[in-house]
C-alpha cells in the first residue's frame, strides 16, 4: 500500500513538471515568437523589432539599447509632435517595431508599430495611425505607406514573413535588412563610397543584440536570395594594424587580393575578360607580366582602413593598406604598373606628318614622363609617392616592421602613422574575443548624418567566428 501510495506521488509529481514544463515552453514561444511581421510590407528595406528583458531579473527596458541618437531623432520627429515619447509611448508598451518601406516615389518613409500592455493605454494623437486589434497601433510618416501595412494585414499585399527565415526576437534587438532593397538605395545616390558597398550587399543580413557582463553584444548571419546561410570565409590570421586612427570610418582585416578580384569577376560583368585583356597588353606593350605581380601578393592577407571624409583623391575617399612587404622585385614591378597606368590615362600628344603633308596628333602612352619621388614624413618615416592632379592621382608608400603600407594621398598616410588612438589588440580584449581571425570595425562617429540614427553611439566590433559575426559595441 505504502509503496503505492508513492507510486501515486511520484506520478503526480511527474505529471506537474510536465504540466509545468509545457506551459513553460508555451510561455516561452509566446514571449519569444515575433508578431510585427504580419505588419511589415514584403518591400520593406530595414525591419527592427525591440522588446523589454523577457526575464523579470534582468530589467533592461527598450529605451535602454544603446540608440539614443535614434530615440533623440524620433521624439523630435514630426509624428510625436504631440507626445512624449518615453513616458507616453515607451514606458506603456513591452514590444515595438521599426520599419523602412518605401513609398510610391521610392522614397524611404518610417513606420512605427507598438504592442501597449493595455488597450486603454494607446494614445491616438497622431495624424498617419491605425489600431489592430486591442493593443497594436501602427504609426506612419506618410499615409501611402499606411496603407500599404493596411493591405498587408487585409491580404492583399505579401508580408516580410513570407522572405524571412528567422521570425523570432530571443534577445532585446533584432534586425532584418533586405539587401536587395538597400542596394536600390545605394544606387540611386551614386557616391563613391556607396559604390564600394554596393557590392558588398549581396546578402540579406540578420542581426541580433543582447547585454551580457554589462556589455552590448550581438551576433550577425547573412543569408542569400535562395534562402541559404551565407558561409564565411575561414577566419584569417591576426590583424596587422596595430592601431587605428581615431577618425577612421570602416576597418577590415585578413582580406586577401584573391578574394576582392574574385569577388569582383562575379559582381562586375565583363571585369574578367578586362583583367585578361589588359594583363596582355602590358605584357606584349610593356614587358611587363601582370600576372606575376598579382600571384605573388593575391594570397597574402590585407587589412583595409577607409577614411570617408577624405575626398580629395581617387577614389573619392580615403584608404590605407596595410601587407607583409614584399620583395624588392615587386616592388618595382608594382611602381612601373602604377607609371604605366598614368601613361594610358594621360597619353603624350605628338604632331605627325604623313606622306601627303597633312598632320595627325598622335596619342602615346610614355610611362617615363611619370617618376616616384622620396620625402620623409612624421621627422623619420621615409615615403615614396606618384602624383598626378590632372586626374587626383596619388599613391604613397612605406615600408615598416616588415610590412608595406599603401594610401591614396601622402597626408592620409601620414595621419595613419600619427593616429594611434585605438590600439587594436585591446579593442578586441574589451570585446571579450581572441586575437585572431578576420575583424570588421564600423566607426559610428565619422558616418553621414542620415545614418547616425541608426547607429549606436560606441565603436561596432566584429569577428568572424565560422558561419556567423559575432561582435560588441565598445565606448571610446
Amino acid at each position: 500500500m505504502r509503496v503505492k501510495f508513492i507510486g501515486v506521488i511520484l506520478a503526480a509529481v511527474f505529471c506537474l513538471a510536465a504540466v509545468s514544463f509545457f506551459g513553460f515552453y508555451l510561455w516561452r514561444q509566446g514571449q519569444t515568437a515575433d508578431p510585427f511581421f504580419e505588419f511589415a510590407p514584403i518591400d520593406s528595406v530595414i525591419y527592427v523589432s525591440v522588446r523589454d528583458s523577457v526575464w523579470p531579473e534582468v530589467k533592461t527596458k527598450i529605451s535602454d539599447l544603446p540608440f539614443k541618437e535614434f530615440f533623440k531623432q524620433t521624439a523630435e520627429n514630426e509624428i510625436f509632435s504631440r507626445l512624449d515619447l518615453s513616458n507616453d509611448v515607451l514606458a506603456q508598451v513591452k514590444r515595438a517595431a521599426f520599419l523602412l518601406v518605401p513609398d510610391e516615389n521610392s522614397q524611404l518613409k518610417k513606420v512605427f508599430v507598438f504592442e501597449f500592455k493595455e488597450a486603454w493605454q494607446i494614445p491616438v494623437k497622431f495624424r498617419e495611425y491605425t489600431i489592430f486589434g486591442q493593443n497594436f497601433l501602427v504609426v506612419a510618416e506618410s499615409k501611402s505607406v499606411l496603407n500599404k501595412i493596411k493591405q498587408v494585414k487585409s491580404g492583399a499585399m505579401f508580408s516580410l514573413s513570407r522572405r524571412v527565415q528567422y521570425k523570432k526576437n530571443n534577445g532585446l534587438f533584432f534586425l532584418y535588412l533586405n539587401a536587395g532593397n538597400l542596394k536600390s538605395y545605394f544606387k540611386a545616390d551614386n557616391q563613391p563610397l556607396n559604390n564600394f558597398f554596393v557590392r558588398l550587399s549581396d546578402n540579406d543580413l540578420f542581426l541580433t543584440l543582447k547585454k551580457k557582463n554589462g556589455a552590448w553584444q550581438f551576433s550577425l548571419k547573412g543569408q542569400t536570395a535562395t534562402g541559404r546561410d551565407l558561409s564565411l570565409p575561414e577566419p584569417g590570421q591576426k590583424p596587422l594594424s596595430e592601431s587605428l586612427p581615431k577618425d577612421f570610418s570602416y576597418y577590415f582585416s585578413g582580406l586577401t587580393l584573391k578574394e576582392i578580384f574574385s569577388y569582383l569577376n562575379s559582381a562586375e560583368a565583363g571585369i574578367s575578360d578586362l583583367n585578361r585583356q589588359t594583363q596582355a597588353s602590358f605584357q606584349t606593350i610593356y614587358q611587363n607580366d601582370l600576372s606575376v605581380f598579382i600571384n605573388g601578393v593575391s594570397t597574402k592577407p590585407i587589412d583595409a582602413v577607409i577614411f570617408a571624409g577624405n575626398k580629395e583623391y581617387a577614389p573619392g575617399f580615403g584608404l590605407v593598406l596595410v601587407m607583409p612587404a614584399p620583395s624588392g622585385g615587386q616592388i618595382k614591378q608594382f611602381e612601373d604598373l602604377a607609371r604605366i597606368f598614368l601613361a594610358q590615362k594621360r597619353p603624350a600628344q605628338k604632331e605627325r606628318r604623313l606622306s601627303d603633308k597633312s598632320a595627325v596628333i598622335e596619342f602615346l602612352a610614355e610611362p617615363d614622363n611619370w617618376q616616384w619621388a622620396e620625402e620623409t614624413i612624421n621627422n623619420d618615416q621615409k615615403i615614396r609617392f606618384l602624383s598626378e592632379p590632372a586626374l587626383a592621382f596619388e599613391w604613397a608608400y612605406a615600408i615598416k616592421d616588415n610590412k608595406i603600407f599603401l594610401a591614396n594621398s601622402r597626408r592620409q598616410l601620414a595621419d595613419f602613422f600619427a593616429g594611434k588612438d585605438l590600439i587594436t589588440k585591446n579593442l578586441i580584449s574589451r570585446c571579450g574575443q581572441s586575437n585572431s581571425g578576420r575583424l570588421i570595425a564600423l566607426n559610428p562617429q565619422t558616418q553621414p548624418p542620415e545614418l547616425l540614427p541608426y547607429l549606436p553611439a560606441g565603436l561596432v566590433l566584429l569577428k568572424d567566428s565560422g558561419k556567423e559575426l559575432a561582435g560588441c559595441i565598445i565606448d571610446f
